[in-house]
């Protein structure tokens, strides 16, 4: 019996001698060759994602210095709650092919897996599967909740270029929540966002947008790449630019003998629309208010309002005029006049 020493690759050759002392020449080439082998091959379960929410492709990096890799077998086992695991590793499949792969089912559902892989070699030495894993990952395939907006309020006016939206904290229970994505869009197919991005917390300030009505929608992703429903979509409307109002009569320095005196003047927005304008009245000489800021009567059509004046005492009055739109945005006009 031959007993090899060392690992390697022996040849063998044979001669033989007949009883008339004939010896046989030695072959050129061996009659048989061996290979000694007692070396455990090495397997190892490459990294993948920790969260996925799809099958996934596992792949085993094994190697083996002589005898080569005849197969590699995956194993894996499973948590419903990362805390308690089952005692032992089921067998999820054998491979006898470079490379190693398998595409894992994930054949409990959601939840967390690990992972361990053993080898065989052409010699039939065995590596078995280690005490910790050798790779780990969890599945999470439930959409996070949609989120509720906030602010703005809907179909609402704004007098700011850049809104600042905001909208109900999501939490997700399995792989946790990872970000939102929000978008405004002057088009309710949201084809081409004006604004678009993805934040972690549950506002953002937006980029600058011209005066116009928009669209916005927000929507939760998790830790597992899972998308959520869009929240629904809210309507915010942008108007930055001042209304104008004027006086129109009386005209400046005019002189009245009975009551009421009337005030009437044009407005006018080109947007949101004008919301009111007001009037305030004070004695000339004492700056002391007679009438503070009041709403004037609008006309139907808001572009023309009146004001009808019942002063108490006879004397000098400085009216200001000043106008509002639906968006809040305010202006003063100027020149006051004197009565």
């Amino acid at each position: 019996m031959f007993t090899a020493t060392t690992e390697g690759y022996y040849e063998f050759r044979t001669t033989a001698t007949d009883s008339a002392n004939n010896k046989e020449t030695k072959p050129i080439t061996s009659e048989r060759e061996v290979g000694y082998d007692s070396t455990t091959p090495s397997s190892s379960v490459n990294t993948t994602s920790y969260w996925v929410n799809t099958n996934i492709t596992i792949t085993v990096g094994a190697y083996d210095d002589i005898s080569d890799i005849k197969n590699v077998t995956l194993w894996y086992r499973y948590s419903s709650d990362n805390v308690t695991w089952w005692e032992e590793c089921i067998p999820f499949g054998v491979d006898e092919n470079h490379p190693w792969e398998w595409v894992f089912n994930v054949p409990n559902g959601v939840g967390y897996y690990e992972f361990y892989s053993t080898a065989n070699d052409n010699a039939l030495n065995y590596k078995d599967y280690t005490i910790t894993p050798e790779e780990v990952c969890a599945y999470d395939n439930i959409t996070p909740p949609a989120p509720t907006s906030l602010l703005p309020s809907n179909d609402t006016w704004i007098n700011t270029s850049t809104p600042t939206f905001n909208w109900s904290n999501v939490i997700d229970d399995t792989s946790g929540l990872a970000n939102y994505t929000i978008q405004v869009d002057n088009n309710m197919d949201f084809s081409s966002p004006e604004y678009t991005a993805t934040v972690a917390a549950n506002s953002t300030i937006s980029s600058v947008l011209t005066d116009g009505i928009y669209y916005w929608r927000v929507r939760a992703v998790d830790n597992a790449s899972n998308a959520g429903d869009w929240s629904e979509i809210w309507i915010i409307k942008i108007d930055i630019f001042l209304p104008v109002a004027a006086i129109q009569t009386p005209a400046e320095s005019s002189c009245f003998n009975s009551v009421p005196i009337w005030f009437n003047g044009t407005c006018s927005n080109g947007l949101s629309g004008i919301n009111r304008v007001e009037i305030n009245i004070t004695y000339k000489e004492s700056n002391t208010v007679v009438v503070p800021w009041t709403s004037t009567n609008l006309a139907i059509n808001y572009t023309w309002w009146d004001y009808p004046f019942y002063p108490s005492a006879e004397a000098s009055y400085t009216i200001r005029i000043r106008s509002v739109d639906n968006a809040s945005n305010a202006q003063e006009i100027l020149p006051i006049i004197n009565i």
